[in-house]
């Protein structure tokens, strides 16, 4: 129910910026960088991770971007060496397409619709990674420090890898 919501918000976001959009000189490239932590429902504990992104703003309310993250959960690997083989989510890539909604000049809020490659890994050598397709929707908070520089707040719920990734970052307008 939680994540439906999630899913129904982050695409009424993406869709609203859509139908709202107008041409300003916020087009064009952006790099994002991001640190912050993943979790899963019923597993050990929190990791930090990171995350890169190469977008292209096509106006001020609709972007799409390639994006990298890592969901690396060392410490259950660690813990997991003593326990029964299992595979855990390692990296997601993918592309994502992102709505935003002025809430005032400075801040907005960010919705999320993406799809990738999730990377599971197993406990042990002898367990091969394995590759999932999967679609992943998410909802921010982004304030406008400057012209080319927007500092960020999201969340994004990965629904095969069944992970849940909270970040703080950056985006730099080019």
């Amino acid at each position: 129910m939680k994540n439906s919501a999630v899913l129904g918000l982050a695409a009424a976001l993406c869709f609203s910026g859509a139908c709202f959009a107008s041409e300003t000189e916020a087009s064009g490239f952006y790099l994002g960088i991001d640190a912050g932590k993943v979790s899963q429902p019923g597993r050990y504990g929190d990791d930090l991770i990171g995350n890169v992104a190469v977008g292209y703003n096509f106006n001020d309310r609709v972007s799409a971007e390639l994006f990298a993250r890592n969901l690396s959960f060392v410490g259950r690997m660690i813990i997991s060496l003593f326990d029964n083989p299992e595979y855990h989510p390692s990296a997601h890539a993918g592309v994502a397409v992102l709505g935003t909604f002025p809430v005032s000049t400075s801040f907005r809020l960010i919705g999320r619709l993406g799809v990738g490659s999730t990377e599971i890994e197993g406990n042990r050598a002898n367990m091969p990674n394995r590759y999932l397709l999967d679609t992943s929707a998410g909802l921010g908070l982004g304030y406008q420090i400057s012209d080319h520089t927007l500092i960020q707040i999201s969340s994004t719920y990965f629904k095969r890898a069944d992970v849940a990734t909270h970040l703080v970052g950056f985006k730099f307008s080019f």
